[in-house]
């Protein structure tokens, strides 16, 4: 028989009832996300995990997805984990059919990447929609909570965050370089990708007190940035993110052979940092905030 599932848009359901009058089955509970109220199990047992973000709250949790999205470049740091589980599709462009015969209770989703295939996912099963891709490092604390809840695994969770955030706290503490300037950009084949003090990363480096040199357009996280850009920023700190098999590929190749490379004040400094892409950029989740932690202890950034 063929599942249906309570999914109310939250613009409708607050216009056409009280507040408290939201209704789900019995053994369901409402839960809010950025596309509205959904009924979701009492007991969430299968998950499809569509965004990096989600895969590591799950695995880090203890629950295996039955299925997740996966992309042409690997994600070391959960691949280890992910051993089996079956791939639907990638992040950008989810297999339907695939996900459906995953058979999940639950599929986690992002804004950005899946608002528009919203009522498909939700006819397969519940779904909950996160803003995961353009979302800040306390959004991305926010989400693990929740999803611990619908898992049941609220105790480890607060275990863990409550661990992370303290170490959090002392490194942030230990920036001696505190309101220098800084730019934090992905270095790709196709461009030099900076990213604003809004973004996941950015919001992080914000916190720890540095001066983001790079301000996006308005509602963007970040902006594309050419050497020529590079140099009039000038920043005194630069983190350069990149995948080890893209570093021949990326535009930075070819601007360390400018002689105007060498008169960028990070570059005299000695305070360009290079950091794994997978980790900084694209996993979002707590076992990457921990490694990239260890990054910024163990590179000197802070010193």
């Amino acid at each position: 028989m063929k599942k249906t599932w309570l999914i109310t848009a939250a613009i409708t359901l607050s216009s056409a009832l009280p507040a408290f009058a939201t209704a789900c089955p019995e053994n369901t509970t409402a839960v809010n996300h950025e596309l509205g109220t959904t009924c979701v199990p009492g007991q969430v047992s299968a998950v499809v995990a569509l965004e990096f973000s989600y895969m590591d709250a799950t695995l880090n949790l203890g629950v295996k997805p039955v299925a997740v999205s996966r992309d042409a470049l690997p994600l070391p740091i959960l691949e280890v984990h992910m051993a089996g589980i079956p791939s639907v599709g990638t992040r950008a462009q989810p297999d339907l059919e695939a996900i459906a015969a995953a058979n999940p209770d639950l599929i986690l989703a992002d804004l950005t990447r899946h608002t528009d295939l919203y009522p498909h996912l939700s006819a397969i099963a519940p779904t909950l929609v996160f803003n995961s891709l353009r979302g800040g490092y306390e959004d991305i604390l926010n989400q693990y909570q929740q999803i611990a809840d619908l898992l049941g695994e609220r105790p480890l969770a607060d275990t863990q965050l409550a661990e992370h955030r303290q170490r959090y706290q002392n490194v942030r503490a230990s920036n001696q370089n505190q309101g220098q300037s800084i730019v934090i950009a992905v270095s790709h084949p196709s461009g030099f990708t900076a990213h604003g003090g809004t973004s996941f990363m950015g919001s992080i480096l914000d916190d720890f007190g540095f001066e983001n040199a790079v301000v996006p357009a308005t509602n963007a996280i970040s902006a594309n940035v050419d050497f020529e850009g590079l140099l009039a920023l000038d920043p005194d700190i630069l983190i350069v993110l990149e995948a080890t098999e893209e570093v021949t590929q990326n535009p930075l190749s070819a601007w360390e052979q400018s002689p105007l490379w060498g008169s960028l004040a990070a570059v005299e400094n000695s305070k360009v940092y290079r950091f794994d892409r997978s980790n900084w950029s694209r996993a979002r989740g707590l076992l990457a905030l921990n490694t990239m932690l260890d990054d910024v202890v163990n590179s000197g950034l802070l010193q």
